[in-house]
């Protein structure tokens, strides 16, 4: 039974990568092995036009129908091989087809954190899938962490540079569902993101931005994405494009964190705690603010309230090495040294393990995290 589980898995997972793959994706236009045909089809004669709509109709429904035949088969394949990432990954795309984007998004992580074998273009294809849908639920700083790949990769198709503006613009939208009058900032946004996200600062990338900001001057998160692009190296450029996203929005969570985290580098715990108290305030379940709220008090010396609230997000974010780097930090200060010693033996296992997720197993050593991205 495994060996015809492992023959159903690979002709199937290459098949419908290229049925799968988005136009203007890698891999969209590659040809099938052995013919001639390419994945992207043609358009309609004009004779045909009259027929158009009812052939459409009938090309999704069976690319449904195709999604759904294949779902079951790596259920099957799953089922047998729980440990394979590429059919967990394949079972994900199947299930994005037919649009349940919970069960998509849930497989392709699982897929993902499995490994997807020697199959470039799966992988390729999985990362587009993963990354779309973590947008599309709000995780937007975790979305362009998986674009960062294309980027990398010199691939700037236009369904990149979309799924890139939409992140940085925190639009909660998949591509095919953005807002048409919104296209043009997410366009460009996007070819910001891009430049931004390959590491190339340079004269066109700040231009891109600066572009967007003065063509959408009255958005906040445009605002918000040249801070993000400021911040690093321009701090004092990055803290002035988020006091212009909380002019527009008083309210932005986002913007008071970066605000928060930025003053407290700098040693300026003090101008740290009103936005991190805000920030706690308007999201109290975001662990990222009671980090940023534990680590100003800490500073300032309010050591309790300090150990309280880092407590508070290691309960929201049990598996993030940054909350329990600050709470190892503040047990110390509170002289509650075995407690240190445990947040700290956290954190070295937690950083250890991300760290190998992102890099691999060999990669050891480690310093201060940066801070948790707000959400």
């Amino acid at each position: 039974m495994r060996r015809r589980s492992r023959r159903i898995a690979w002709p199937a997972a290459a098949v419908l990568a290229f049925m799968l793959a988005p136009p203007g994706m890698p891999g969209a236009r590659a040809q099938a092995q052995g013919g001639g045909v390419a994945a992207t089809p043609r358009s309609p004669a004009p004779a045909a036009a009259n027929a158009a709509p009812r052939s459409a109709f009938d090309a999704v429904a069976r690319r449904a129908e195709r999604a759904r035949e294949a779902g079951e088969a790596f259920d099957r394949v799953v089922a047998a091989q729980p440990g394979n990432g590429a059919a967990h990954a394949m079972k994900g795309l199947c299930e994005f087809q037919l649009r349940r984007y919970d069960r998509a998004l849930a497989e392709l992580e699982r897929g993902r954190a499995l490994g997807l074998g020697a199959s470039a273009q799966v992988a390729s294809v999985a990362a587009y899938h993963d990354a779309i849908l973590l947008n599309r639920t709000g995780q937007y700083e975790r979305a362009f962490e998986a674009l960062r790949e294309f980027a990398l990769q010199g691939v700037e198709s236009p369904n990149v540079v979309e799924a890139f503006g939409l992140s940085l613009l925190r639009l909660p939208y998949l591509p095919s569902e953005a807002p048409v009058d919104k296209r043009e900032r997410i366009v460009l946004a996007g070819r910001a993101g891009v430049m931004m996200a390959n590491g190339r600062r340079s004269a066109a990338a700040r231009a891109t931005f600066e572009e967007l900001a003065r063509r959408f001057p009255d958005v906040a998160d445009v605002h918000y994405a040249f801070g993000t692009y400021l911040v690093s190296e321009e701090p004092d450029a990055g803290l002035v494009e988020f006091q212009r996203v909380l002019g527009l929005q008083p309210d932005h969570v986002p913007a008071l964190l970066q605000i928060a985290f930025e003053q407290i580098k700098r040693g300026n715990a003090q101008e740290a705690l009103a936005p991190a108290a805000k920030a706690v305030t308007l999201s109290p379940d975001l662990f990222a603010a009671h980090n940023a709220l534990g680590r100003a008090l800490l500073d300032v010396g309010q050591v309790d309230r300090a150990v309280e609230e880092l407590e508070r997000g290691t309960k929201l974010a049990p598996d993030s090495p940054d909350m329990y780097f600050a709470l190892a930090r503040a047990y110390q200060r509170a002289g509650r040294s075995a407690d240190a010693e445990r947040a700290r033996a956290t954190f070295v296992a937690l950083d250890r393990a991300a760290r190998a997720a992102r890099t691999g197993a060999q990669a050891l050593g480690g310093k201060e995290p940066p801070p948790p991205p707000p959400q």
